[in-house]
């Protein structure tokens, strides 16, 4: 969807709020094995769990306070993931098995940061227009690359900022202009004295905005 709308035209300056190119350890473990060991995978991800997930092992009550007590790896260790394959240790039928028997590590990308809107998940695009490019044939373009990105059912586009506020306002305008077509019949009406007068008067507004249409162009 970002390269999508880098190619739409009068749009520029397109920038996005997704970070999704964070380094992190992928752990790969061979099944068969940790199976020899009698190591299961519930196992390795207790053992990961101890060393870099904080597991709270205790309590320390004083006489106003209390305190958990967190384990964790050394802090070479945290600094380094990679470096614990020798290290962490599973038990197996009370024996101890180095990680590195089992599993090694393998480089892989996450987000730095998952953004919501709401209650969801959320990617934010933003964009600029060229000059004399209107916003509303810019939100056209937008959906309809959106449409040509094949996005599946559960993601959802929405506009924010100023586009909502621009679709806010086009959502009112049918109720503007008919207040506004009342309020001109109710004048013509009290001025001629007459209800039959007014519709023709403003009967001759459709030619006369193809008119002006027509002069503008």
């Amino acid at each position: 969807m970002f390269q999508q709308l880098k190619a739409v035209p009068g749009i520029v300056d397109v920038n996005s709020d997704q970070q999704n190119r964070g380094l992190q350890s992928l752990v790969i473990y061979d099944r068969a094995t940790a199976a020899r060991f009698g190591i299961s995978p519930q196992l390795i991800d207790n053992t990961l769990y101890d060393a870099f997930g904080q597991r709270q092992v205790s309590t320390m009550y004083k006489s106003l306070n209390q305190y958990h007590v967190v384990m964790e790896a050394a802090p070479p260790v945290l600094a380094k993931p990679a470096d614990a394959a020798g290290h962490l240790c599973a038990r197996a039928r009370g024996q101890q098995v180095p990680l590195s028997a089992i599993a090694h590590y393998g480089p892989a990308v996450a987000p730095l940061s998952v953004n919501h809107q709401g209650l969801f998940p959320s990617v934010t695009i933003s964009f600029n227009l060229l000059p004399g490019v209107a916003l509303g044939d810019a939100e056209l373009a937008v959906d309809g690359a959106a449409r040509r990105v094949g996005l599946p059912p559960t993601i959802q586009t929405m506009f924010t900022g100023t586009a909502a506020a621009y679709q806010t306002s086009l959502d009112s305008e049918p109720y503007l202009i008919g207040a506004a077509l009342m309020a001109v019949y109710l004048m013509l009406g009290i001025l001629y004295e007459s209800c039959i007068h007014p519709v023709t008067i403003l009967s001759t507004l459709p030619s006369a905005g193809v008119a002006l249409c027509w002069r503008s162009c």
